[in-house]
């Protein structure tokens, strides 16, 4: 697989800067920051596909591009000084954008939600642990055979920084394979102290 490099760059239609994610000369997606939030774009190929990373690969241009970008991560992260837990503060977010609401309270997201939900679990120092898909069939949900990630159990026993990442990572890499579509997506998260939570 050949190397993923990250070039410093702009778009005319973006008013600021942009970080490309390159790779055999082709640009595959972009990084750059909106509203304080550092998010990855990722573009099909030639042929439609998702283009497919090893997550160590892929967390190392991550890392590069923010710094290219002069983010720091753990600055950008929404101040906690009122005291809300992040748990709370994700789901304060996040809860009306559900489209559907299951027995238990558990939510389905629309894949660009899904996809804001990753980038919000970093910020917040949260990791995503486990995605499920779903579809709307005559009316009711049903899970789809192969839109599964267990996510957690890959990074199981890092430290928690290297956890958070790398699971928040490789969801988000989960989501660009599953595509658009009209999956829905239902989220499981953990916090710094193991604690699981449905959202």
């Amino acid at each position: 697989m050949a190397d993923l490099i990250a070039r410093e760059s702009s778009r005319p239609d973006w008013d600021g800067p942009v970080v490309d994610l390159i790779e055999d000369d082709a640009v595959v997606g972009c990084v750059f920051v909106d509203e304080g939030q550092l998010l990855a774009e990722f573009y099909a190929d030639d042929d439609g596909e998702p283009w497919i990373y090893e997550v160590a690969d892929l967390q190392r241009v991550l890392d590069v591009a923010a710094a290219m970008l002069d983010v720091d991560l753990a600055e950008s992260a929404p101040d906690d000084a009122d005291g809300i837990d992040p748990v709370d503060r994700l789901a304060s977010e996040i809860d009306a954008t559900a489209v559907r609401r299951g027995e238990e309270d558990e939510g389905f997201y629309p894949q660009p939600v899904a996809r804001r939900i990753v980038a919000m679990c970093e910020a917040l120092d949260l990791a995503v642990a486990s995605l499920e898909g779903f579809e709307i069939r005559l009316g009711a949900l049903e899970r789809l055979t192969g839109y599964r990630a267990d996510i957690a159990s890959a990074h199981r026993g890092e430290p928690w920084a290297l956890f958070r990442s790398g699971c928040n990572t490789q969801a988000a890499a989960v989501l660009e394979k599953w595509g658009g579509g009209e999956v829905l997506v239902s989220i499981e998260i953990e916090d710094s102290d193991g604690e699981g939570y449905v959202l």
